[in-house]
Parts: C-alpha cells; structure tokens; sequence
C-alpha cells in the first residue's frame, strides 16, 4: 500500500469517520433487536448472530490467522480476554440487567463507560485526559439523561437501584478494559487475523452459555427468511464491520477519545427506529442531541490524547504499521 495512502487511512480524519461508522453499524444492531425481540429468544440471537459472523470473516481471516499464528500465540491470552468481554459476557451481561433493571437505569448507568475508560486508560496505559475531557463527558451525560427521561428532569428522583444495576456496571468496566487492551495491541497483530480469532473464540465461549439456556427453558424458534436477513446484517453490520471500523478508530485516536462517541448511540438509535421503525422523533430526543454533541466537542478541542511511551519506542501507526484490534460493546 502506498504511504501517502496509508497516511490517509490512518489519519485522525479518517479515525473520527470510522467512529461515526462504527456508532451507525452498532445503533443499527439495536434497532435490529428491538425488531427481532418478540420473535427470537436474546440467547438464540446472540447465539445465531455471531455464528454467521464467524462463518463470514473466516475466508478473509483464515490466511492472515495462519501466517500471523507465532503472535498470536504470544497474545493468546489477551486476545481470549478480548473474545470473552467484547463478544461473549458482554451481551450477557446486559440482558441480565435488562430482566432485573428498568430501561433508564441501563441508559443512564451505561453512560459511565468512557469516565471508566479514561479512568482504566490513564492508570495502565498512561493514555492521558485533560479536564476538558472530563468536562465533555459529563456535558454528554447530561445530554443523555435528558434524552432518555424525555427533558423530565424529575424522573432521576424516582430512580431505584438494584442488583440489575450491577450488570449494567459490569458492561461499562467490560468496555473500559476491552478499549483499553485494544489500545495496547494496536499494530501488533493485523485487523484481520484479530478479528477472525476473536469472533472464533467469542462464539466458542458463547456455546456453553446458549446450551445453559436451553437447559433453562429458553424456547429454540424455527428461523424465517426475514429473520435470516436480519441476522446477516446483525452478523455483518453490526458485528464485522463495526467491530473493524470501531477497533481501528481506538488504535488511531486512542480508547478515551473513541469512547466519547458513545454517547450518541441513544440519538442515532432513535433516528433509525425512525427511519425503518417508524418511531416518532420528538423535539427532546433533538435538544438531548445538541447537548451530546456540545459535550463531544467541548472534549475534542481539549488537545489529543498522548500515550507515554518507554524511551526508545515509538508509536506503531506512526511507524507504518496497520492499527488493528477486535468489538465494544459498545
């Protein structure tokens, strides 16, 4: 590849782009399971998703896995740290809480995820955040809970904890570590050999937990052709290429920065559920978006985020070397 091109690529420009594709892929991926959620237990789907994301990166996977296996088995461990967080536990996880927990308790507790990044960043590996950061996010947040309390206020009066909440608390340190390992592997192992080796182990570890469901009572429903096409694009969407698109961002502008997007997932989910949902989009659900979108700027104008590096080294984007990594969740 040329370098001028590969300049570009890998340019913070081209990072912000991937984040906005990696947000749309993802918010997708919950307007997909909001419309397939009275027809297909959250078991199967998961289940059923990531075993057609596999199938699919594999044929692009398989030649990179194989010549890159000497790394890979040198990051063996963190790439099954990578495979159980991002693809395994994490949607667990948040059914869980989602059973137990009232949907705003999981919107609002959600938004703790870039602080706990930032925070899991800063302490292993010194990617640093200026208060500007600090003061976006919690400008976001505030935009958020006025989204998803529709501007009344009064509603966080009301709000109750419970032990759901734990689980919710458990996706945002998932992501925090899942971010930041991403960060620290970036450039090591190439996109697709990490991406192929992750879904395979995601969907390995998933099989005990799909079969712990089926022994539990969970209803196993014939597949329909429009659920299939549903599950295509939740397995290429809104698995392969928001997984490729949201690990390449953090590998450029850093997992604290990247993360700070996630706060326009309520808003871009609504705008879809409107656009193939038909679900109204109220003035609120706009002025929520002002507010998030203050808070993001106020945070990218608050310098870049730096990664103190040993003396010697350099960073490995710098050097040529493609950034790759595995998921989010968000």
């Amino acid at each position: 590849m040329p370098l001028r091109f590969q300049n570009i690529l890998f340019s913070k420009t081209a990072g912000y782009c991937y984040i906005l594709l990696a947000i749309i892929n993802f918010s997708g991926n919950i307007v997909a399971a909001r419309a397939m959620g009275d027809v297909m237990p959250p078991a199967m789907l998961n289940m059923y998703r990531w075993a057609l994301a596999t199938l699919f990166i594999l044929p692009f996977s398989l030649g990179p896995m194989w010549r890159e296996r000497r790394v890979l088995k040198k990051y063996f461990v963190t790439v099954c740290f990578l495979a159980l967080l991002g693809i395994s536990l994490f949607d667990l996880f948040l059914f869980i809480a989602g059973q137990t927990t009232p949907a705003l308790n999981i919107a609002l507790i959600s938004t703790l995820s870039p602080l706990m990044t930032a925070v899991v960043a800063r302490i292993f590996i010194g990617e640093k955040s200026s208060p500007a950061m600090y003061l976006g996010c919690i400008v976001s947040i505030c935009g958020v809970a006025y989204l998803v309390t529709d501007g009344n206020w009064s509603q966080l009066a009301s709000i109750q904890f419970g032990q759901g909440d734990l689980f919710v608390i458990g996706t945002c340190l998932m992501s925090a570590a899942y971010n930041t390992t991403i960060k620290a592997v970036s450039g090591k192992i190439s996109q697709r050999a990490l991406l192929g080796v992750t879904f395979v182990l995601g969907f390995v570890f998933l099989i005990p937990i799909f079969i712990w469901d089926v022994h539990s009572g969970v209803e196993v429903v014939e597949v329909t052709n429009d659920m299939w096409l549903t599950l295509t694009y939740l397995a290429i969407g809104a698995s392969i290429l928001c997984y490729f698109f949201w690990n390449l961002a953090v590998g450029i502008i850093g997992a604290t920065r990247t993360t700070q997007f996630y706060y326009i997932i309520p808003l871009i989910s609504g705008l879809l559920a409107w656009a193939f949902l038909g679900e109204p989009v109220s003035a609120t659900q706009l002025q929520g978006g002002v507010i998030i979108f203050g808070g993001i700027l106020l945070s990218m104008i608050s310098g870049n985020s730096r990664k103190r590096l040993p003396q010697g080294t350099h960073n490995a984007t710098s050097a040529g070397a493609q950034p790759s990594s595995n998921p989010v969740s968000p």
